[in-house]
């Protein structure tokens, strides 16, 4: 796995959720952009493992959500984290954000992100109890688990989930 130093250009994948296409470009930094926050996610670590997310379309590691309105970004992720996964969480840290450009028409459906722009807040955090009863019982995620990190690297990851988890394995050293 690449250092974070090795890391010149920021990552960028494209993605497509239903009729949206997007280009999503990962940032580190100390700071969240000016734009709309939507939503705040987490490389979650215990030791010396990672958590790994498994929903319909695929496995992860940047479990979270969206902010509900008056929420903060911190606030959403303890939320959503727990919801999704039964875990608790401690010491979220700021790693950067991933940045959510439209590659089409201003979106029309139920569901109307920001246009052109919006953004997701990255953050590491501790996983610290787990209560598997908080789970959304229908939730979207079918399993969450604590992983080997060495299991974690060799995941077929987007390059903005790698591009975080290269930079969230240096911030514990």
């Amino acid at each position: 796995m690449r250092t974070h130093d090795e890391v010149t250009d920021p990552p960028t994948d494209g993605v497509r959720w239903g009729e949206l296409e997007l280009r999503v470009t990962g940032h580190h930094s100390a700071e969240l952009p000016d734009g709309p926050v939507t939503s705040a996610r987490a490389v979650v670590v215990r030791g010396d493992q990672v958590l790994v997310v498994c929903d319909p379309t695929s496995v992860h590691i940047l479990p979270g959500g969206r902010l509900e309105p008056g929420e903060t970004p911190e606030h959403a992720l303890h939320r959503e984290v727990l919801e999704e996964t039964g875990w608790h969480l401690a010491d979220p840290e700021l790693l950067g954000y991933l940045h959510f450009r439209h590659r089409g028409p201003k979106p029309t459906g139920d569901w109307k992100p920001p246009y052109p722009d919006f953004y997701q807040a990255v953050y590491i955090a501790n996983a610290t109890t787990h209560e598997p009863e908080a789970r959304e019982p229908d939730g979207y995620e079918l399993w969450a688990e604590l992983k080997p990190i060495a299991e974690v690297e060799v995941l077929p990851l987007s390059n903005g989930q790698r591009y975080f988890l290269t930079i969230a394995l240096a911030s514990r050293s």
